[in-house]
């Protein structure tokens, strides 16, 4: 867990997570310019998680390389279907 984009940049290198949860309205630098410095280091799976309810948000998110868009409030089911759907997809299959 990162309070700021700064912070989450750091751990994405130190951790290498196997999925991020990334909100627009953080501290700092927003969730679109921290989504930015992501695919500069990384093919991560990215769920943008927030709250602006806004169609250019999403356009915007998956423009840049977002993975998923979840908007606030959200039921817990879907939100960890959504992440299982990516992290099977992420996976390579082993024969």
């Amino acid at each position: 867990m990162a309070n700021d984009g700064t912070s989450a940049l750091a751990q994405l290198v130190e951790h290498k997570p196997d999925l991020i949860l990334l909100d627009i309205r953080m501290p700092g630098m927003d969730g679109y310019q921290v989504l930015e410095h992501i695919r500069k280091l990384s093919d991560v799976p990215v769920i943008m998680l927030t709250r602006v309810h806004e169609p250019t948000a999403v356009e915007k998110s998956l423009g840049l390389g977002a993975d998923d868009f979840v908007e606030k409030p959200f039921l817990t089911a879907v939100l960890a279907a959504r992440i299982q759907a990516k992290l099977r997809r992420a996976k390579p299959r082993t024969s």
